[in-house]
């Protein structure tokens, strides 16, 4: 722009002043809205009674809210949103900006007198007929009708017979008055072209366009005034007065065009166009109106420059606040509202590892989204509202969680039934079946399907259903020899209190309990020897028998047969609580579990992680039945209880004692279940890693 240098400072203040007196004449009629509440709203962020007092306000309704405008000095300081309930302030720049763009734009251009740039103009043009001689030099040059370029030998001054001598008699064509006819084509074309910028813009500037239009309008008058000034400095003008001569090279001069090889401008003059004398001064005027407009906020980076300081000034008030009031009430929110939100993610999270379900994981993400812009953006939200929302989101999330879950943990738990249904038919005797075994490879097969990626969870669930019916028919039995669950009825009872008293250790007590089985057996068939005996010597008091061979050879016999007898039934009893020491049907294990308050899990051995893990997998299906769980470790023929060491015996013969069952994991290369129930019951698991992983004994706890 065209600007005297003495005046920047002028239109500087100029710029300042008009924005503050811009801001203070936004006004529009704003609802009904309570002051009171407004004062009070501005109170609670500490704002002093005595800029409250002199606040001034401004109406303004933005997209049908409306708000109002509090200013002090011209300056606005807080925009309140007074549709809303409670009243808000309006923090954001952006938003700021959005609500003051239209009415500012407006109000700014009501506050300067455009519709006077074009008749300004058009004055400026039509002074001392500058225009009218500068477009008589574009005609008498034949510009109007052909070009002059070097390709064409500059045709439109060879088409005009005067202008013609003069290219002649300047070089022709690639003379120093072709090339000024050159230069004042470009420079007019432009002038025009700027004229016709500025005048269309003028006329139709308006506050939906005025952003575009007033940079249009300035570039267009800076063109103006700069190309008004240098088009006349072209040899085909008459050179001002006054110039110096002595500047030029060689023989040039004014009035005979020839070529210097020096100098400025005039000293290759041959004066063929009057000269248009474009009376500067009355772009003042014009260049007045622009700046006012300039310092207008009518762009997006004006308005948004004065809406961040808006922001910045009320954000030093109720930031401080704001922010702890909005923090208390996010961990209000995030304590209930949100307070199962992590354990739902976490258990989506885990669902989805398994299956597949679209519709499950958009609406974890749309929650998950939600959640987050809570937690970023809590300082712009109504908590409350949002809360509720969210709320209702979970709600629905949930619901949409189960449904999906249900069908997993249905199968889940089917799987579980099917391994203790697997277990029992291959612990309930001493060779398991054919049958059996395959149904364990099989449902092996759909385990390592549940504990990935479910292809299809329906076919899933049929296979599952067809192992859990084939596994039902094949009957869990359940039973063993019922001689072996007569001693175990009746002797072990007894047994275990005998070992109950010895402090030996379970391993030694284990191996005994068939010989302390006979120890009943034995007084019992003496109580029958010794009843053989008395009656013997009652008769023979009483002079009842008689005194023969035969009769004495006859008691002889019944001796040794009652004898034979107590030897027989002594060997019974070995024979019956050896084999029911060796074998016990998993009902045993059930029997003293259900019996039992309590189950003990006794990691035997190196403890590895995988033996921890089913460990931990078995005390949570003990507690899912009201069990309480205690856990040993056994190492080098002792044991720690809670951390305590104690003799081996001391720890595992209570608990055997009382026939609390007892769960024995060891780690080991080989895979083993076994069953043993007399002296105590125990369930033992052998097996590596990968078994204790997936630890199949946690499904008989049940």
């Amino acid at each position: 722009m065209y600007i005297n240098t003495n005046s920047n400072n002028f239109l500087m203040y100029t710029r300042t002043l008009l924005v503050l007196l811009v801001l203070f004449s936004v006004v529009n009629v704003a609802g009904a809205y309570s002051s009171q509440e407004v004062n009070s709203l501005l109170s609670s962020y500490n704002v002093s009674s005595g800029l409250i007092r002199n606040l001034s306000t401004t109406g303004i309704t933005f997209q049908g809210s409306q708000y109002i405008a509090l200013s002090s000095q011209n300056n606005i300081d807080f925009l309140v949103n007074v549709s809303s309930t409670p009243y808000l302030i309006v923090l954001n720049g952006s938003t700021i900006a959005a609500i003051l763009r239209p009415e500012l734009i407006n109000q700014s251009l009501a506050s300067v007198n455009t519709s006077s740039l074009v008749s300004q103009m058009q004055q400026f043009e039509t002074a001392n007929n500058a225009a009218k001689n500068l477009t008589a030099c574009y005609n008498i040059t034949g510009l109007n009708r052909f070009s002059c370029t070097l390709a064409n030998q500059c045709q439109a001054c060879g088409s005009v017979p005067l202008c013609h001598k003069y290219l002649d008699a300047s070089g022709g064509p690639s003379g120093s008055f072709a090339a000024g006819v050159m230069l004042f084509s470009t420079e007019y074309t432009q002038l025009e072209s700027n004229f016709t910028k500025f005048t269309s813009g003028a006329m139709t500037i308006n506050g939906s366009n005025a952003g575009a239009t007033v940079p249009q309008i300035s570039s267009a008058y800076n063109s103006i005034s700069s190309l008004t000034q240098s088009i006349t400095h072209n040899p085909i003008f008459p050179p001002p007065a006054g110039v110096n001569y002595n500047l030029c090279t060689g023989a040039g001069n004014s009035k005979v065009n020839v070529s210097s090889p020096g100098g400025p401008w005039y000293c290759n003059s041959l004066p063929y166009c009057p000269t248009p004398f474009f009376q500067q001064s009355k772009l003042s005027s014009i260049q007045t109106t622009i700046s006012q407009l300039e310092s207008l906020p009518l762009t997006d980076p004006q308005i948004e420059s004065l809406a961040s300081n808006i922001s910045q000034k009320e954000n030093s008030y109720v930031l401080p606040i704001l922010t702890a009031r909005k923090a208390k009430e996010l961990a209000t929110t995030l304590n209930t509202t949100l307070s199962g939100y992590s354990t739902l993610i976490f258990a989506t999270n885990t669902l989805l590892t398994h299956i597949s379900n679209s519709t499950l994981a958009a609406d974890e993400s749309a929650l998950m989204r939600n959640v987050s812009t809570l937690e970023a953006n809590y300082l712009n939200l109504n908590i409350t509202a949002y809360a509720a929302n969210l709320s209702k989101q979970i709600t629905s999330f949930s619901r949409v969680y189960a449904s999906a879950n249900a069908t997993y943990s249905n199968d889940v738990k089917l799987a579980r039934n099917n391994t203790a249904l697997i277990l029992e038919l291959q612990l309930n005797t001493m060779a398991p079946s054919q049958s059996a075994s395959s149904l364990g490879f099989q449902e092996a097969a759909l385990e390592t399907q549940l504990s990935s990626r479910i292809s299809s969870i329906s076919a899933l669930n049929s296979n599952l259903l067809a192992i859990n019916s084939q596994a039902a028919a094949l009957g869990s039995g359940g039973f063993g020899d019922p001689f072996q669950e007569l001693s175990r009825g009746i002797d072990a009872p007894i047994v275990r209190v005998m070992l109950g008293a010895e402090n030996m250790p379970s391993a030694a007590a284990i191996a005994s309990a068939p010989f302390y089985a006979m120890i009943p057996s034995l007084i019992i068939g003496l109580i029958l020897l010794g009843l053989v005996f008395y009656k013997y010597n009652s008769l023979k008091h009483r002079h009842k028998l008689r005194n023969d061979p035969r009769t004495a050879a006859n008691w002889r016999k019944l001796f040794a047969a009652a004898v034979i007898l107590v030897a027989i039934y002594l060997a019974v009893t070995y024979s019956l609580a050896a084999s029911a020491s060796s074998f016990a049907p998993v009902s045993t294990f059930h029997s003293s579990l259900s019996a039992s308050n309590t189950l003990v899990v006794a990691l035997n051995g190196t403890t590895s992680t995988a033996m921890i893990n089913c460990s931990g997998r078995i005390a949570t299906a003990a507690k899912a039945i009201n069990k309480s769980v205690q856990t040993l470790r056994i190492s080098n023929a002792t044991c720690l209880v809670g951390g305590t060491p104690q003799g081996l015996g001391t720890c595992l013969n209570p608990y055997l004692a009382k026939n609390t069952p007892v769960v024995v994991l060891t780690q080991g290369n080989s895979t083993h279940i076994g069953m043993y129930s007399y002296y105590g019951t125990i369930l033992s698991a052998t097996g590596n890693d990968v078994f204790m992983n997936s630890c199949p004994i946690a499904a008989l706890i049940r």
